[in-house]
């Protein structure tokens, strides 16, 4: 076990929006480090920006933001400089941590798709000074972060119990049969989703944040989540290895059946006994039909991805991977997405 660790977690907490993203991996992250007895110190590098100018944004904050955090650091003296989403942390800045602090280690997570351009070509950048990269994007992407001075891995999106605290798999008179919560942002996932609505209309079912309807956040979305017996995960891309929407841990770690499509790399995480997955639009609206009539078996395979998902992929065994990986340590344990998505 390794000894308690200073890490200090450059991330978005978004704490000027009162609890909207409650449930955000910057969050499950910090709290995984926590019961794992590591000192956490997150640095709100959004919330810094725009509380360091009168206007309260965060473009003008920037330079000051950046500042701070050199304070902090220079403060805390962390064994770990643990980066998120930071965007707003200029490359200098980076370069200037790396060559003055020698002695702690840097590690970065991403917990978005590797194939848009502009990301993965920042992370690109920035990983020359990580001394571990993670991205919830496996294969040739995320190996293309690889140099030689770092090592990369994907780390899977994991659920916290204190969040993902719904056993839907357990209730048998749930308002909905079917829910869909997401973004319509392209043609082809519109068209899905009226498809699914239009062919299955016996079914008690929702959709949010698409359609014309609007998203829901914070509270709202997990209380609606906690109404519906099965849901569908789509992500922005099915073909590349291991990346899918962090919302299906969201959904199994609630109790939902899940549809999800055959990614490559998913039935390493999950068995067809754990999620039901689907090859078309037809197969998968034979299946929501399926399960729907057959509520016990629906029951049954959500309780199989519940459990595998608070198993597997809770906050604390995902964030213990991560520091042992980062301080090259021996694995504690055998990880199931280890052998095939790590880069030493």
């Amino acid at each position: 076990m390794i000894s308690p660790k200073r890490i200090l977690h450059i991330c978005n907490l978004n704490l000027f929006r009162q609890g909207q993203s409650y449930y955000s991996t910057d969050w499950k992250i910090r709290n995984g480090l926590i019961r794992n007895g590591h000192h956490v110190y997150d640095f709100c590098y959004r919330d810094v920006a725009r509380w360091e100018n009168p206007f309260r944004t965060s473009r003008l904050g920037i330079t000051k933001m950046n500042n701070r955090l050199l304070q902090t650091i220079d403060r805390y003296n962390p064994e770990l400089i643990l980066f998120g989403h930071s965007e707003l942390v200029r490359p200098e800045i980076i370069t200037h941590i790396r060559k003055t602090y020698s002695d702690i280690r840097m590690a970065q997570w991403y917990a978005d798709s590797l194939v848009f351009d502009n990301k993965r070509k920042q992370l690109a950048e920035r990983s020359q000074y990580m001394d571990m990269v993670f991205t919830t994007t496996g294969g040739e992407l995320l190996e293309s972060l690889k140099t030689n001075q770092n090592r990369v891995a994907f780390f899977p999106n994991m659920a916290d119990a204190s969040i993902e605290s719904y056993r839907n798999h357990e209730k048998s008179n749930l308002p909905l049969d079917f829910l869909f919560c997401g973004r319509d942002y392209n043609s082809e996932r519109t068209e899905r989703i009226k498809l699914l609505i239009t062919s299955l209309p016996e079914l008690k079912s929702e959709v949010w944040g698409c359609l014309g309807n609007p998203p829901l956040t914070g509270h709202a979305f997990y209380a609606k989540l906690s109404q519906a017996a099965s849901s569908l995960n789509l992500s922005h891309v099915e073909d590349v290895p291991f990346c899918t929407s962090g919302r299906m841990t969201q959904l199994l770690g609630n109790g939902l059946l899940t549809f999800t499509p055959e990614t490559p790399g998913m039935r390493t995480l999950f068995s067809p006994e754990e999620v039901i997955y689907y090859e078309r639009n037809e197969d998968l609206i034979e299946k929501i039909k399926y399960f729907t009539d057959n509520k016990e078996k629906l029951r049954e395979v959500a309780a199989r991805g519940w459990k595998r998902v608070h198993t597997s992929y809770n906050v604390k065994r995902v964030t213990q991977f991560m520091v042992e990986a980062i301080f090259d340590e021996p694995f504690s344990e055998k990880y199931e997405w280890e052998t095939e998505c790590y880069y030493g």
